[in-house]
């Protein structure tokens, strides 16, 4: 007897979840590599440290320098007042990477327990995702080939590390509850299945929330800026 529409859609549903699983699985095998190989050298750990310590200076390093190179060389960015294509797209990205940013600092509670619900069952690091969505978003606006470029060795060169410290951390912290989380759920892209979380604007803004509006904001007003004065 044939099946139903309604039990072949569920039959492709299981098929597509085992297929998502099976893709975490071989991802996830790498990163439980590093976390071992590192947990094990205590100067491999002190090199880490150092590394996720200096991520976010060098962030806004990198910011900064995207912006003032754009103003010294007069490389005219697009105007968010003449949208186009690239604007568009930007934009896209400058929201999505807000919303994931701010959906995961209104229910992370740090050091109190381990996030597994909301954007956190999408992925095991959304504020990474977020800030990986964000600096490409600004990357379009800003129209400058060589800003891709400068973005992508940050990203290369800080974010691997700083996930493998967040991984050993949290292992450390939570031990099987994390080992049991880290198994279903994917490291970066939010290919995860949702499970509805709790979320409020002020935990969000607490966790530096307000800070992200203002800075996303201002940067913002700097591509309008120099796309009128350049």
């Amino acid at each position: 007897m044939p099946n139903s529409p309604s039990e072949e859609i569920e039959t492709t549903k299981r098929a597509a979840r085992a297929e998502r699983q099976h893709a975490v699985v071989e991802t996830d095998t790498t990163s439980v590599k590093l976390v071992g190989i590192v947990s094990d050298r205590p100067w491999a750990i002190a090199v880490v440290r150092l590394i996720k310590k200096a991520r976010t200076k060098v962030g806004f390093l990198v910011a900064a320098w995207c912006l003032l190179e754009g103003v010294y060389f007069r490389e005219r960015p697009f105007a968010l007042d003449r949208p186009n294509a690239y604007v568009v797209i930007g934009l896209i990205l400058i929201a999505s990477g807000l919303a994931f940013r701010l959906a995961a600092l209104g229910c992370i509670h740090k050091k109190e327990c381990l996030a597994t619900d909301g954007v956190y069952s999408l992925c095991r690091h959304p504020l990474y995702f977020g800030s990986i969505l964000l600096a490409y978003g600004f990357c379009i606006l800003l129209a400058d080939s060589e800003n891709y470029v400068l973005v992508s060795v940050y990203f290369a060169v800080f974010y691997p590390i700083t996930i493998l410290w967040e991984e050993m951390r949290l292992e450390v912290l939570y031990g099987e509850a994390h080992r049991r989380y880290r198994a279903g759920t994917p490291l970066l892209l939010p290919l995860g299945a949702f499970r509805k979380g709790t979320f409020t604007w002020q935990t969000a803004m607490l966790q530096g929330g307000s800070l992200l509006l203002a800075t996303v904001t201002m940067l913002l007003g700097s591509v309008q800026m120099m796309a009128v004065i350049l």
